[in-house]
């Protein structure tokens, strides 16, 4: 079986703030808020999710600075982030399906991270739901798909969908 986490990326610097200092929205960090929410929010998804294989994630600084968060609660044994082109903002979703089986270490849960609509829409696609209405993410939120031996598009099933404050609830109460 495989086991995907899906995370939103945390809190980022305000997009129209970034365009008036000229920053790209690629180089867009993590805001001191959004770091702390997550560091609560990886301590909760670490007291229901097992030790990641991988923890991968798209190129953009937002996405990279969750994905090391993650990693560091995680802590020993858990590899550090791999940044994949397959997560990037409009990513082709059966890339990325075939990308995280070919890099999945044997049972353990992978995780990814990325962006929204991009997310939603791959976990509908997941579900054979694509072209419905996609689950919604909000910034830190995460959920898990659990796709059988040698399932393809589809036939992916929600394990659970949990938003960013109940993850840090549950960080909170470890």
């Amino acid at each position: 079986m495989l086991r995907i986490a899906v995370v939103r990326h945390a809190i980022a610097e305000d997009r129209n703030a970034a365009l008036h200092a000229r920053h790209p929205d690629a180089q867009r960090a993590l805001t001191p808020d959004g770091r702390r929410k997550m560091e609560l929010a990886a301590a909760g998804l670490r007291r229901i999710l097992p030790q990641p294989g991988l923890v991968a994630c798209s190129p953009l600084v937002r996405a990279r600075e969750t994905a090391q968060i993650i990693t560091h609660v995680y802590g020993t044994g858990t590899p550090g982030p791999v940044q994949t082109e397959t997560l990037a903002p409009g990513f082709e979703p059966r890339a990325l399906l075939e990308w995280t089986r070919h890099h999945a270490a044997g049972t353990a849960p992978v995780v990814l991270v990325g962006h929204e609509p991009d997310l939603g829409r791959w976990v509908a696609w997941c579900m054979g739901c694509a072209g419905s209405a996609p689950l919604e993410f909000k910034k830190g939120a995460a959920c898990l798909l659990e796709f059988p031996a040698a399932a393809g598009p589809g036939e992916a099933q929600l394990h659970w969908a949990l938003t960013p404050r109940l993850l840090r609830r549950l960080g909170e109460a470890g």
